[in-house]
């Protein structure tokens, strides 16, 4: 009986540690970072991995496809960089909250390109935000508000479509020749 419960013992220790290593991963100096898909959002231009497929100086997320500018290469080589920070800055104990805000505006900034976004967009961000976290909280409700979860749902797509058509059309107006 004492062997039995020195195994279960020895059993659940390893179970905590490797649950422990999976969770937390090597630390974001080491590749890793927090947990199971944290790095895949670092393709070369700063977006999901799967976008680029593997191609070398191929538009890598672009949905245009097509070979980058030398300018195009610099600049996603800073976002790299600017998320690589911004890894290493969340990675500290404890994290320095001003550090991380600065390194995600300067994400930011390289992303779009140091434009700025109006009030009346960041507003509908927030209240996009602000229902993804509301809507998530009523799923988790025993038993679910299905009219709530459908209004909530329905009121973050009507969100994500007008950023979208915001986006779309300062990309146009950016550049109009692509």
């Amino acid at each position: 009986m004492k062997k039995r419960t020195i195994v279960m013992a020895l059993a659940v220790a390893a179970l905590i540690v490797g649950s422990a290593a999976f969770a937390y991963g090597p630390g974001a100096d080491k590749g890793g970072g927090f947990g199971m898909g944290w790095g895949m959002m670092d393709g070369p231009d700063g977006g999901p991995w799967g976008a680029c497929m593997g191609r070398e100086g191929r538009g890598g997320g672009n949905f245009r496809n097509r070979d980058l500018t030398d300018e195009e290469k610099v600049r996603m080589e800073e976002i790299q960089k600017a998320r690589l920070e911004l890894r290493l800055a969340l990675s500290e104990r404890p994290v320095n909250a001003e550090k991380v805000a600065g390194l995600q505006d300067k994400v930011h900034g390289l992303r779009w390109g140091g434009e700025s976004i109006p009030q009346a967009v960041r507003e509908k961000m927030t209240e996009l935000h602000k229902s993804a976290l509301e809507f998530r909280l009523t799923l988790t409700g025993e038993p679910v508000d299905e009219k709530k979860a459908t209004e909530l749902h329905e009121k973050m797509l009507a969100l994500r479509n007008d950023i979208a058509r915001w986006r779309l059309a300062e990309r146009l107006k950016a550049d109009p020749a692509r």
